[in-house]
């Protein structure tokens, strides 16, 4: 006999995925046309949450570590959807830039509070690293290091944080690895004055 509830249940997640997917088009859509109807107060502690709860699947296989530190509440206006998304990314990509090496496999995501009031996020892990020629190039469209990447990943995620008023940048992890960061506004603070207080503590040769 067939089992009817594990069938439903199927249905049920291929739906939600539906919808997501949906809505991660409508998001990237809107980011070329400048729509800001979406954009709402949010915590982005808990966009991190959803982000790692959809890729745990992903993490168990390849037996990575995960450490979250998220600060108090950081609260930030944005789109769920598109934030999300640049989360999801840099997270995928530091699963597959783990997968293929012996551990230590460690997954570090934290936010905190920058001077000023900005809010910033951080995607470590213990991968093979990006080249020091590659730096400066990594978010350009088209550009990959990956055997079957299509280059469009991380332009996007730059183009979601610019869209969001804020800023993305990568540079080495210590001892191996990479490090993506990016710093949002806080939630009812103006871009421009967010970006004046806060200090800018990247290396020079990431600074985009």
């Amino acid at each position: 006999m067939p089992d009817l509830d594990e069938a439903k249940a199927a249905f049920t997640q291929i739906a939600t995925d539906g919808h997501r997917a949906g809505a991660v088009i409508e998001g990237i859509r809107a980011i070329f046309k400048k729509d800001v109807r979406n954009k709402a107060l949010l915590d982005i502690n808990d966009v991190i949450r959803e982000a790692l709860s959809l890729v745990r699947g992903n993490l168990e296989k390849h037996r990575i570590l995960v450490e979250a530190e998220p600060n108090a509440r950081l609260p930030v206006s944005g789109d769920r959807v598109q934030l999300q998304q640049v989360l999801l990314n840099l997270i995928t990509n530091a699963i597959d830039s783990m997968a293929a090496k012996d551990e230590p496999r460690v997954l570090c995501v934290k936010s905190d509070v920058q001077t000023g009031g900005g809010v910033k996020v951080s995607v470590a892990d213990t991968g093979t690293g990006i080249g020091s020629q590659n730096i400066d190039r990594i978010f350009n469209p088209l550009f990959t290091t990956k055997s079957d990447g299509m280059g469009m990943g991380l332009s996007i995620c730059r183009s979601i944080i610019e869209a969001h008023d804020g800023r993305i940048w990568v540079a080495p992890n210590k001892p191996q690895g990479a490090v993506f960061q990016f710093i949002l506004p806080a939630g009812g603070a103006s871009a421009g004055a967010s970006r004046r207080e806060q200090p800018d503590d990247r290396p020079p040769s990431s600074r985009l």
